[in-house]
């Protein structure tokens, strides 16, 4: 993809300020035998519908050369993108609706005219600190860009080949609550040549509440809810829709993750779902909690 092809969103001026993250916080209050029933339940409805990435562990083979579902075991555990109890992502939900009320109205400010769909009939959305990279100003980072400010940060196992992947099998956007300033070099580095992300959205099209930022996919004007998948660490992100959503952990630095491997292989079964959120909410069942 050429450079004069991507689209960027911008604010009217970018502010300075450290990068945007935002990681849930649970208690563990310990789970009663009926939440642990209902957790084994939930991940009874999950094995079908996922593939465990271990599989990759024959030497040689590249990543993508290794997403073959013949090579993957038939089944995975909810918690392979979802670590929490039911009981704690429920509490968690409810504290969620309680913050997000007044905001409800707010997304039609923020509508983005998406250009003619050409070759992809689903969208992917991808969040970008603690889900492809992880960011820090300790100086214990793989990659070091000099500015204002300077930015150090590692890159997640597998979130090239997850751009690589996306690119040819969505169309591929990056939707942050950074700032365009922050942001920006970051995608540069993962994405020199415009080759894989179609769009980047910053934080200004998010919907701020006094627990963080909201992605309201219903900005993305022009696009069916149903072909649309948005992949962040932070819960609140999808609060408004809950059931296009996948919940990935947050990685800071483990190089020894392979989450973004595994959400690879959830992929290539989603983009065949009729209606992404279908697959999704029989999946992880956020919005029946």
């Amino acid at each position: 993809m050429s450079s004069s092809k991507m689209r960027y969103y911008t604010p009217s001026r970018d502010i300075k300020k450290s990068p945007y993250s935002l990681t849930l916080k649970f208690i563990n209050t310990g789970r009663s035998s009926l939440q642990s029933l209902k957790l084994k339940t939930i991940c009874a409805n999950a094995q079908n519908m996922l593939f465990d990435a271990n599989a990759n562990s024959d030497s040689g083979n590249s990543p993508l050369s290794s997403l073959d579902e013949s090579r993957m075991f038939p089944y995975i555990k909810r918690e392979t993108f979802i670590k929490e109890s039911p009981l704690i992502l429920r509490e968690e939900l409810k504290n969620i609706k309680q913050s997000i009320s007044a905001s409800q109205s707010n997304y039609f400010r923020k509508m983005i005219e998406m250009p003619e769909r050409k070759r992809f009939e689903k969208t992917l959305i991808l969040d970008l600190d603690e889900t492809l990279i992880h960011s820090s100003y300790t100086g214990i980072c793989d990659h070091h860009l000099q500015g204002i400010p300077n930015i150090d940060f590692s890159v997640r196992p597998y979130a090239r080949e997850l751009l690589e992947y996306a690119s040819n099998n969505f169309e591929l956007v990056i939707f942050t609550a950074s700032q365009k300033s922050y942001a920006d070099r970051i995608l540069n580095f993962l994405d020199p040549n415009n080759e894989f992300i179609s769009m980047r959205i910053y934080r200004e099209h998010c919907i701020r509440t006094e627990k963080g930022f909201i992605k309201d996919l219903r900005i993305f004007s022009g696009r069916s809810m149903k072909n649309l998948i948005l992949v962040d660490n932070t819960l609140l992100s999808f609060a408004f829709q809950l059931d296009n959503g996948i919940p990935i952990s947050s990685w800071y630095g483990d190089k020894n993750d392979n989450e973004l491997f595994k959400l690879i292989n959830f992929l290539k079964i989603i983009k065949e779902a009729p209606d992404v959120r279908d697959q999704l909410k029989s999946t992880f069942i956020l919005s029946m909690l």
